[in-house]
C-alpha cells in the first residue's frame, strides 16, 4: 500500500475525507502525514482538533481550536507541529524510514512521539481542515476516570525520556513540580482522593518505565 490510515473506532466520517487527505498527500512530495479537522460527535459542531501545536519546553501537545464552537476559524490548511493519533494518514515510506509507533507507551503520546520522529527526518505535517470526522472523545476509558488520569501522567515521563536532554530537564522539572501540587491538591480538596492516587502513580510507574529504558 501506498498510505496507511490510523484512526480510532469511535469516531463518525464524512464521505470524501480520505479522498482529500490521499489527495493531498499525493501530490505535496515533502508531507508524510496528513490529518483532518475533527469535531466532537456531541455537540457535533464543537471542535476537537483544529490543529496541533507544542507547548514549550516539555514539547507537549496542545489541540488548536479545543471545546470551540466551529465558525470556520480554523478552516486554513498548514503545516502543524502534530497529528493526533485519533486520525492520520501516513505514507508508507514514513513507516519504513522512522518505524512504527512506539510500543514503549501503553496510552497518550504515542501520536505526538511519531510526529516528533517523523519530523527529525523532514516530513512535514499537514492539518487539511476540508477533510472533517466526528470523534466520541476518550470512549476507551470514559467509565474509568482514575484509570485514564494514571495512563496520562504515565505516559509524560516515558516521553520526558524519550525527548528531554540536557538542560531543558530544569525547566521541566519545575513545571512539573508545580502540575503536581496543582492536580493532586486539588483533587484533595475536592475530596477526590483516589484521582489524586492516580496521578502520583502514574508518575512514579512513568518514571520508573523512563529509566528502565535507558
Amino acid at each position: 500500500c501506498q498510505y496507511v490510515l490510523l484512526l480510532n473506532n469511535d469516531v463518525h466520517l464524512s464521505p470524501d475525507f480520505l479522498t482529500s487527505l490521499t489527495t493531498w498527500l499525493s501530490t505535496t512530495p515533502a508531507a508524510g502525514i496528513a490529518t483532518p479537522k475533527i469535531r466532537y460527535a456531541e455537540p457535533d459542531n464543537v471542535i476537537w482538533y483544529g490543529g496541533g501545536l507544542f507547548r514549550w519546553p516539555r514539547l507537549l501537545g496542545v489541540m488548536v481550536g479545543l471545546d470551540e464552537i466551529d465558525h470556520g476559524q480554523y478552516d486554513r490548511p498548514q503545516i502543524v507541529d502534530f497529528a493526533t493519533g485519533c486520525c492520520m494518514l501516513v505514507k508508507r515510506d514514513v513507516f519504513e524510514t522512522i518505524g512504527l509507533l512506539n510500543e514503549s507507551f501503553f496510552f497518550y503520546q504515542e501520536d505526538i512521539d511519531f510526529c516528533i520522529r517523523a519530523a527529525s527526518k523532514g516530513y512535514q505535517i499537514w492539518y487539511r481542515p476540508e477533510a472533517l470526522i466526528w470523534h466520541r472523545v476518550s470512549q476507551s476509558t470514559v467509565n474509568d476516570l482514575s484509570k485514564r488520569t494514571y495512563l496520562y501522567a504515565q505516559s509524560r515521563f516515558i516521553f520526558f525520556g524519550q525527548h528531554i536532554h540536557g538542560w531543558r530537564w530544569f525547566p521541566v522539572l519545575g513545571l512539573e513540580i508545580l502540575r503536581l501540587a496543582r492536580i493532586v491538591g486539588t483533587a484533595v480538596l475536592r475530596g477526590q482522593f483516589e484521582q489524586a492516587w492516580a496521578y502520583v502513580g502514574g508518575l512514579t510507574s512513568g518514571i520508573r518505565a523512563m529509566f528502565l529504558s535507558r
